[in-house]
């Protein structure tokens, strides 16, 4: 198995390969994937800043304060340096009763380059709190006030500040503070050295903490997804992914190719690490990541695509190159729960009740939906499932879904035939790979119009649809086809599932949750199916 690589191609030809390093945690520490060195020790650098306002919460500073949630936000941010981000690293400071003068971090032009034109046209120079850590440096200060402390030597180790985030950093990463190795940060304050495991369990740390009521990790992560933009900015792939995301996934860079990342549903902790720093590099390489761990979906990478596979310009602005990853991640042996967000799960739960014609269990596996599933991607399985139940199973649970979320339809989608065609196509071989031709010849043998209506009306106009990503999808028709008794379609669609980007956790996950739907043969003749489809693949 080939560890998690970017590659840049020009041509035919790989140009340069930058090495990463991955862990994937949850909050006991038990990594669940990985590439690379997982332990590997660097510098967490900015990623550490979620970690580095707990202390603001923690210490009352926020109540005490009236610090809203914009402004604590930017706290954690690496900012642009645009208009928005200073008018609150300023609003912060005023709160507690000092100005800019008081920031300690060295200035430089904003990241934003239309800011940083700005500035320089009008005739003006970087300051402190241009710097991108200009919010950390303002909640240090807010902390020093409301405790007493002198505002002075703020950003140096011996100082309380630095003391109390240091035990912050001791708490939720499990290193002691004797093991973690302290370097300075390209803005002044302390920065930690740490295992990338360790990284990674510090977030899912917070992810589970967040879920358990009112907690400063609950306060912190609301205000990074409530205020992305004040997380990173414009065009910047943290705010991107928060914004797609809600506020179950939070994402945030660090200097010389760190990122870390936590879904709060799957209480999953993400630290990488790009061996040679390449920011470039690691922006792929997470998304990568997120996809094969199943916190995004094709959904996601499509509207995502600038940093899922960007162009390298040459200078005449034309694409000359391009980014990509490849290899995967390594799989713990033993099989980890989780390896379904929860929405997803429940996605594939529905169809599965669905394939059962059970109302009571439909009737369960809907009212699970309404509380962790977007309602209308609920729909859209429901509507895919009329080409493997037929209509009359569709309309009937469409029938009881209407009346426990109480959705009126949504409006009817009008689309050209032309359009079906090519898009079926598309999607078609993009689920059966190379089999794809043999499919479409195996079809027509049988009725010609089969073969037409598959493509065009199955695959074009139904499961081309937008909505769910095409894994999604996939994991719902297996779900369909197991529960439904269907073992040659079953061994197709779980061969498609992988095709279009489930990993094999995820297929055993999907199978796994099906269980108590099924009974115990049709069980074991699923994973029968399932053993050859592993086995074929190799």
């Amino acid at each position: 198995m080939m560890s998690l690589a970017v590659e840049l191609v020009r041509g035919e030809l790989e140009e340069s390969l930058h090495g990463v390093h991955v862990a994937v945690v949850r909050p006991d520490g038990s990594l669940v994937a990985w590439s690379g060195d997982p332990h590997r020790r660097t510098y967490m650098r900015s990623a550490a800043k979620p970690i580095q306002v707990l202390p603001l919460v923690a210490e009352g500073v926020v109540e005490a304060r009236g610090i809203p949630g914009i402004e604590l936000a930017v706290c954690c941010g690496s900012h642009g340096g645009e208009p928005r981000h200073l008018a609150q690293v300023r609003s912060l400071l005023a709160r507690v009763g000092l100005d800019e003068s008081a920031l300690e971090c060295g200035p430089h032009l904003p990241v934003h380059e239309a800011s940083a034109h700005e500035l320089l046209r009008a005739g003006g120079k970087p300051r402190p709190i241009h710097n991108n850590c200009s919010g950390k440096h303002a909640g240090m200060l807010a902390l020093a006030r409301q405790k007493g402390w002198s505002t002075q030597g703020y950003s140096r180790p011996g100082h309380p500040v630095q003391k109390r985030i240091l035990a912050e950093v001791e708490q939720w990463t499990g290193v002691s503070r004797e093991e973690i190795v302290q370097g300075v940060d390209g803005c002044g304050v302390p920065c930690f050295g740490l295992p990338l495991s360790a990284m990674a369990r510090a977030f899912a740390g917070l992810a589970a903490a967040a879920s358990e009521g009112e907690s400063p990790a609950g306060v912190v992560l609301d205000a990074m997804t409530s205020h992305p933009v004040q997380v990173a900015g414009t065009d910047r792939l943290c705010t991107e992914l928060m914004m797609q995301a809600g506020r179950r996934l939070v994402v945030k860079v660090g200097a010389e190719g760190i990122y870390c990342a936590l879904d709060r549903q799957a209480e999953l902790g993400v630290a990488l690490k790009v061996q040679d720093g390449s920011r470039r590099a690691a922006e792929v390489a997470l998304l990568a990541v997120l996809m094969e761990v199943g916190l995004l979906d094709d959904a996601h990478r499509e509207r995502l695509a600038a940093w899922h596979q960007p162009p390298v310009p040459n200078t005449l602005g034309e694409p000359a190159a391009f980014l990509r990853s490849r290899g995967e991640l390594t799989r713990s042996r033993r099989e980890w729960q989780g390896a379904l967000p929860p929405g997803l799960e429940a996605l594939v739960r529905v169809s599965g009740a669905v394939a059962t014609g059970d109302r009571l269990r439909q009737r369960a596996a809907l009212e699970a939906a309404l509380e962790v599933a977007d309602p209308a991607t609920v729909e859209e399985v429901l509507v895919q499932s009329h080409l493997f139940v037929g209509f009359p199973g569709a309309l009937n649970t469409l029938g009881l879904w209407r009346r426990l979320s109480g959705r009126p339809p949504p409006p009817a989608r009008h689309d050209e035939p032309s359009s079906r065609k090519d898009r079926g196509r598309e999607v078609c071989s993009r689920v059966y790979g190379d089999q794809y031709p043999a499919l479409r010849r195996n079809i027509a043998r049988l009725h010609p119009d089969m073969d037409r209506w598959m493509v065009e009306e199955g695959y074009g106009k139904v499961l081309g649809r937008s909505g769910p990503g095409l894994r999604d999808r996939e994991l719902c028709i297996v779900a369909l086809l197991a529960v439904g008794g269907v073992p040659v379609q079953l061994y197709s669609h779980l061969r498609g599932a992988l095709q279009v980007g489930a990993s094999e956790s995820m297929v055993t996950a999907t199978l796994e949750a099906l269980r108590d739907l099924m009974d115990p043969e049709e069980w074991s003749r699923a994973q029968q199916v399932w053993t050859r489809v592993r086995a074929r693949r190799g």
